[in-house]
């Protein structure tokens, strides 16, 4: 979850995350209080509409960076189909 998080951006909302992870919303809420706890985001609101921030620049760079053989293309597919609901454009790593 933090690479997805990482991979959006600095910021990330609920409602982004939750779109590009997919899958089951109890245990993304229990991944992302997971983030939260071990201080590598901080979070704003409550779901759906919070909002994370990584603590540091420096933790989003180290959970950003794939893993070999991940993917990373497909991650990146999800996030520009989601930028067209109204949120930024995602591409490579860099807002837009």
């Amino acid at each position: 979850m933090a690479q997805i998080g990482a991979a959006i951006g600095r910021e990330f909302s609920y409602e982004l995350i939750d779109a590009v992870a997919g899958g089951n919303e109890r245990e993304l809420r229990n991944e992302l209080a997971r983030l939260v706890a071990s201080e590598l985001v901080f979070q704003r609101g409550t779901s759906p509409e919070s909002v994370y921030t990584f603590k540091h620049a420096l933790a989003q760079d180290a959970a950003y960076w794939p893993a070999p053989g991940s993917e990373d293309t497909e991650l990146r597919c999800l996030m520009e189909q989601e930028a067209g609901h109204g949120e930024a454009t995602v591409y490579a790593g860099v807002q837009g």
